[in-house]
């Protein structure tokens, strides 16, 4: 589902962020939208604030109308509210399979595959080379996971919470990632870690490899495979997470007034043995 909400062009150039945060405040403060458990993502696309989301017992229409209502102040905003083709762009990165690849897919056991490639030939709109070795940990600040900078910009802010899990960052090479920051050490005095692995067959690798006892004894608290907090309240107003899951607005782990910051599993382990945001290659 894809809603399009069009405001002038230069509202949006001048302030993005300003939109963006006010779109958010409209949509967490209207009770039957937060009620419904919406999950929704905002973003900026050719000219347009874009949502895209999930909302099982509110129509698109009523949606449309408590923010045109409620938008007054950041531009000109009509109710069209329809899936825009020549706005809403299907997006896909390609990545050539490699063996470190096929071998992942041997270890996880998903049986014979047939590796899929582009056309000879095809055309690209975009072709970007990154250089991942000079790539710094990225860490994402509230209130959502486009607002990611280097680990260093974060370096020192004080975490309540580490969340290590979720279908994003839970599989087995997470949970070894973790495991080689936090063997032989200890969650800091007054920080809570909690590793929930995303699958049973990362439990029990995990266990066999002897992972799980790397984490008790380093202090984490290990769950069975679940979504676990990236679904759940677990923090008191105030609190700092920094999570391995996919989402981190307002509200997503508790209050409005607590923060959750995105990252990777060796990062979140880093964190929560330091007691603040910390950049994981200090710990290997």
């Amino acid at each position: 589902m894809s809603w399009v909400i069009r405001a002038p062009s230069r509202e949006l150039e001048r302030a993005e962020k300003k939109l963006y945060t006010r779109v958010r405040r409209v949509l967490w403060d209207y009770e039957p939208l937060r009620a419904s458990h919406a999950e929704i993502d905002i973003g900026v696309v050719g000219g347009a604030v874009v949502l895209r989301g999930r909302v099982r017992t509110l129509p698109q229409k009523l949606i449309a109308r408590v923010l045109v209502e409620r938008m007054t102040d950041v531009g000109e905003v009509t109710n069209e509210l329809v899936a825009d083709p020549e706005v809403v762009r299907a997006v896909a990165d390609a990545l050539a399979k490699d063996e470190r690849t096929a071998a992942y897919v041997r270890e996880v056991g998903a049986g014979d595959f047939t590796p899929l490639a582009s056309d000879a030939g095809a055309k690209y709109e975009q072709v970007h080379g990154v250089n991942l070795s000079e790539i710094e940990p990225q860490v994402a600040a509230p209130e959502y996971p486009a607002n990611a900078h280097p680990v260093g910009e974060y370096k020192g802010v004080k975490v309540n919470q580490g969340f290590i899990g979720t279908c994003t960052n839970g599989r087995i090479e997470d949970l070894r990632m973790a495991a080689g920051i936090l063997r032989g050490r200890k969650v800091k005095a007054g920080v809570r870690l909690v590793i929930t692995p995303a699958s049973f067959f990362a439990y029990r690798l995990a266990e066999k490899e002897g992972l799980l006892e790397i984490f008790q004894n380093a202090g984490a608290n290990v769950t069975s495979s679940e979504c676990g907090l990236c679904v759940r309240q677990s923090l008191s107003a105030g609190e700092v997470c920094v999570s391995s899951g996919n989402r981190n607005y307002r509200g997503r782990m508790g209050p409005k007034e607590s923060s959750v910051f995105l990252s990777n599993a060796a990062t979140v382990a880093a964190s929560a043995v330091a007691g603040e945001i910390a950049d994981p290659r200090e710990f290997v």
